[in-house]
């Protein structure tokens, strides 16, 4: 007998409005929902750009990722979008937050002074690392969205054991896939051997 798991689409409309708000990005997310004009997001992997960049494209805003552009279609999207005075996100990963702070070009991109220079020119709204106030919501809200039902002394076991990064926090989501993907298939296993007559 062979058994196999439902898909189900977990995603919803309400999920790019339960965006957690935390001491780590609140300054962000001022800037990113009430600037009119060219905003430069930075932030570390795992942060929640993108997330955040869903709420914008949705009120009309428009967003860009850095990481996916040239440099000559990040200077012509730039200065299309400053004669327009458009509102426009160009989030990127932090290795181009850092040229932003250093004012530097970045070596894994060797970005043109051109490209430096208008990210220099743009508002920042930095997500810096993860506080502590967003680690027990941020995980709890990740593993919900998920469709995973989690106890609270089980997040908190977690949250105890974990570094305080984004990363650490999508790396412990993986983990709990994972280990679910073999109690499943353990359980099928074992459901086979037993159960068999069905």
């Amino acid at each position: 007998m062979n058994f196999s798991q439902i898909p189900l689409n977990l995603w919803n409309e309400s999920y790019e409005n339960n965006w957690i708000v935390g001491k780590s990005n609140e300054l962000a997310t001022n800037v990113i929902l009430n600037s009119s004009s060219q905003v430069f997001l930075c932030g570390p992997r795992f942060c929640g750009k993108k997330h955040l960049a869903l709420k914008v494209a949705k009120n009309g805003g428009q967003v860009f990722f850095i990481n996916m552009m040239s440099d000559s279609k990040i200077i012509a999207e730039y200065d299309e979008h400053q004669a327009i005075g458009d509102k426009v996100i160009w989030a990127s990963s932090e290795n181009i937050a850092g040229v932003y702070v250093d004012r530097d070009i970045a070596v894994s991109r060797n970005l043109s002074k051109d490209v430096v220079s208008r990210l220099n020119a743009m508002q920042r709204a930095e997500i810096y690392e993860l506080s502590e106030d967003m680690l027990f919501p941020l995980l709890n809200q990740r593993l919900a969205n998920l469709g995973f039902v989690v106890r609270n002394e089980i997040i908190n076991y977690c949250i105890h054991r974990i570094p305080r990064t984004y990363a650490a926090v999508e790396q412990s989501v993986s983990f709990i896939q994972k280990m679910n993907r073999v109690s499943l298939k353990d359980f099928r296993e074992f459901f086979e051997q037993n159960f068999s007559y069905f």
